[in-house]
C-alpha cells in the first residue's frame, strides 16, 4: 500500500461500483493480471471513469429501450382493457399470437439502438484495454529498473562503501584507529548504459501522473550525478604520503573529502527520489514494502553520515537534513507494521520480513543523538 496516500474521487469511487459487475465477471484472482489491474491500479483511474461512465450508459440505454418496447407491446392491450372492460377479455391462441407478433414488432426497432449502442461499448472497452495495458507497461519498466539499480546498490554496498573511501585518502595511509577492517575496494568508473528503460522511454513518462514523473526524473537526473562525481574521484591524482608540506596534503584530503562528501549526497538525493517513485509505481503489497525497505537500508545509512558530516546548527544543509527525521519515523514505522502484519498470510512476505532486522538497524544508527545531534 502507498505511503503518500491520495482520497479518490466522488466520481471514481462511483465508476468503479458501476464496473463491479465487469470485474467481478472477468477477474482473474492474480494481482499481476492484466485485467485484475486495469479495475484496481491508481495508474489508470482516468480509464476506469471512462469504463464506468460509458458502462452505466450502456445500462441506461438499454433500460429505456426496454421500457419503451414493452410500452408499444403492451399499449393495444391497455387500450383494450379502457374500451372494453375486464369482463369481456380473454385470453385465446389468437390474442397470444397477436400480442406475441405485437411483442416482436415492438422489439425490432429497438435492436437496431442496442446494436450500435453494444458495438460503440465494445469499442470503447477495446481501447481501454490497449491504453490501460500499455500504460501498467511503462510502470512496471520503469519500476522494474529503478528496483533493480536500488537493490544493485544494497548488494554491493555503495554507500558503505564510498562511506570508507571518506577517510581512505588515496596514497595517504589513514590512522589505524580510523581504518576499517576490510579495504574500501577501488574505484570503477561505469562506462556501460544502465538505464536503457530512461533513455528510450522519456516520452513513455507523458502518459504518468506529475507526481510520479518529477521523482522518476529526479532519480535519474541524480544518478547520472553519481556518475559524474565518480568518474571525477576516479581521476584524481594520487595523494602523496607525508613528507612535511602537511599544508598540501591538507589541502588535498579536503579536497577529496568534499568530493567523496558531494557524491554521498547526491546519492542521498537519489535513493529518496526512487523511495518516492516507487511508493507511487509498485502497486502489489509485498513487492512494494520490499522495494521500500531496499532503498531505506541505504538511505538511511547515507543520512546518518550527511548528519554527522552537517551537524553545524547554521548550516543550511543540517536545517534540510533535520527535516526528513520525522520523514523517517513515519515511513519506518508503516512499513514495519505493514509487513509484520503481512507476514504469515502470503510467502511473497518473506523477502520484505527478512530485511526488516536490517533495516531497524540502520534506522537506529541514522537517527541516534550522535548521527543528528547539532552544535552551534
Amino acid at each position: 500500500m502507498p505511503y503518500e496516500n491520495q482520497q479518490d474521487s466522488w466520481a471514481l469511487n462511483r465508476a468503479r461500483k458501476f464496473l463491479a459487475p465487469l470485474r467481478k465477471m472477468l477477474s482473474t484472482g492474480d494481482d499481476h493480471a492484466t485485467f485484475d489491474r486495469l479495475f484496481t491500479s491508481r495508474h489508470v483511474c482516468d480509464l476506469q471513469l471512462i469504463a464506468g461512465m460509458t458502462f452505466r450508459g450502456v445500462q441506461i440505454i438499454i433500460v429505456v429501450g426496454l421500457l419503451v418496447m414493452l410500452y408499444y407491446a403492451f399499449a393495444p392491450v391497455l387500450v383494450r382493457i379502457a374500451t372494453a372492460g375486464t369482463a369481456s377479455l380473454h385470453l385465446s391462441p389468437q390474442g397470444g399470437l397477436a400480442f406475441s407478433r405485437t411483442l416482436l414488432t415492438a422489439f425490432t426497432p429497438v435492436t437496431t439502438v442496442f446494436a450500435p449502442v453494444l458495438a460503440a461499448f465494445g469499442a470503447v472497452l477495446a481501447w481501454i484495454y490497449n491504453v490501460g495495458s500499455e500504460r501498467l507497461g511503462v510502470v512496471d519498466s520503469f519500476s522494474c529498473e529503478i528496483g533493480a539499480l536500488c537493490r544493485g546498490a544494497l548488494v554491493v554496498d555503495t554507500v558503505g562503501r564510498n562511506i570508507d573511501r571518506f577517510d581512505r585518502i588515496p596514497g595517504i595511509r589513514p590512522a589505524v584507529s580510523s581504518m576499517p577492517e576490510r579495504q574500501a575496494a577501488p574505484f570503477v568508473v561505469p562506462q556501460e548504459n544502465y538505464f536503457p528503460v530512461f533513455e528510450n522511454g522519456t516520452k513513455d513518462l507523458q502518459v504518468l501522473e506529475a507526481k510520479v514523473v518529477v521523482n522518476i526524473t529526479a532519480f535519474y537526473t541524480f544518478m547520472k550525478g553519481v556518475r559524474d562525481l565518480t568518474r571525477g574521484l576516479a581521476e584524481m591524482p594520487n595523494l602523496p604520503d607525508h613528507d612535511g608540506s602537511e599544508s598540501r596534503d591538507g589541502a588535498r584530503t579536503k579536497a577529496w573529502q568534499d568530493r567523496v562528501r558531494d557524491l554521498i549526497y547526491m546519492m542521498f538525493l537519489g535513493l529518496e527520489s526512487a523511495r518516492r517513485a516507487l511508493d507511487k509505481l509498485v502497486e502489489y503489497d509485498p513487492d512494494h514494502d520490499e522495494l521500500i525497505i531496499v532503498v531505506l537500508i541505504s538511505e538511511l545509512r547515507a543520512y546518518g553520515f550527511l548528519c554527522r558530516q552537517f551537524a553545524q546548527a547554521n548550516d543550511i544543509r543540517y536545517g534540510q537534513l533535520k527535516l526528513r527525521r520525522a520523514v523517517y519515523e513515519e515511513w519506518v514505522g508503516r512499513v514495519c507494521a505493514s509487513v509484520e502484519a503481512g507476514t504469515g498470510k502470503h510467502k511473497d512476505w518473506e523477502r520484505a520480513f527478512r530485511l526488516l532486522p536490517e533495516l531497524k538497524k540502520q534506522y537506529e544508527d541514522a537517527l541516534s543523538e550522535k548521527s543528528t545531534g547539532a552544535h552551534a
